[in-house]
């Protein structure tokens, strides 16, 4: 399933400034025609018609009047206004504008980050999980992680569109270093400060390649177990360097 088929792909900014005309033959818009003509209208700027439209009470044809309807779409539901604007004999014309959501739900995040490594990578992700809903901004920044392979992997994403409902991400991967390689690291470098090997080094997973963090491994020598601190120093594009610091003492 291309996951960009979603509510984000529903944009109102045509619509909110849309005027909608509608001829009748008393003094209001009945609910029905006002649910007929929002769903009408919203469906010339989408291409297709919101799932449903319903609307408590009819539309009194005097301007500067209000009607509060709901849309629904992809399963979620939205409020709509409509206010008229001006009455000329039957026909009444009307403003429609949704009330927008303030905020972008982590889910909704997520989804869009892995359509994005779909479209970029060319490869689906076993999953994606983001930390936070954030304020529907264009610029605003959150982190998210991605699974391939059994694998997480940790990106930085940036709301970078908002257009309505609709809103785009750029992603930007972190460069990450494979516990192993880390291990073989921290291994290589005693071997070069002391001359000699460790019996064993192990880390607990990959290290993110971010100024200032730290993990901790474990060496064994002599059959003694000490602790090992590594700590990212510096970071240039996919290449990452880090510090290493043996405890002075076996754990």
């Amino acid at each position: 399933m291309n996951r960009r088929i979603s509510l984000a792909l529903i944009s109102f900014a045509a619509v909110v400034a849309a005027g909608c005309s509608f001829s009748i033959g008393g003094t209001t818009v009945d609910k029905q025609s006002l649910s007929d003509e929002i769903s009408k209208q919203l469906a010339g700027q989408w291409d297709r018609a919101p799932e449903s439209v319903t609307c408590p009470g009819d539309l009194k044809g005097e301007v500067g009047q209000k009607a509060t309807c709901e849309f629904t779409e992809d399963g979620e539901t939205y409020s709509v206004t409509a206010t008229v604007t001006e009455v000329d004999g039957s026909q009444v014309l009307f403003d429609i504008e949704p009330e927008l959501p303030k905020t972008i739900d982590e889910q909704q995040i997520a989804e869009k980050v892995s359509a994005r490594i779909e479209e970029d990578a060319e490869f689906t992700p076993e999953s994606v999980s983001c930390v936070e809903d954030v304020d529907r901004k264009k610029g605003v920044t959150t982190r998210c992680e991605y699974v391939d392979a059994g694998v997480s992997y940790p990106v930085n994403v940036t709301i970078t569109e908002i257009d309505g409902i609709d809103f785009e991400v750029g992603v930007d991967g972190i460069p990450v270093v494979p516990a192993e390689a880390v291990a073989q690291q921290v291994s290589d470098q005693l071997a070069q400060r002391i001359g000699v090997a460790p019996e064993t080094v192990t880390c607990p997973g990959p290290l993110e390649g971010v100024v200032g963090t730290e993990m901790r491994c474990a060496l064994i020598d002599s059959g003694d177990t000490y602790g090992v601190t590594v700590t990212v120093t510096k970071v240039n594009g996919t290449n990452v360097n880090f510090d290493i610091k043996v405890d002075d003492e076996p754990s």
